[in-house]
């Protein structure tokens, strides 16, 4: 299950949270005010499935 943070969060932990993406491949939602102003933080090891589309 994904993690979800704040931006604030994310911003202040971006390192770990590279190292814990990269190390468990789970994706971590950095949570916005509203959806559409959120994004997901993955590793590019489960990026790359997507760029080949």
């Amino acid at each position: 299950m994904e993690k979800t943070i704040s931006p604030a969060e994310a911003q202040a932990n971006l390192f770990a949270l590279i190292k814990e993406i990269n190390r468990d491949s789970k994706p971590v939602i950095i949570a916005g005010a509203e959806d559409k102003q959120s994004a997901v933080l993955i590793s590019k090891r489960n990026y790359d499935p997507f760029k080949k589309q």
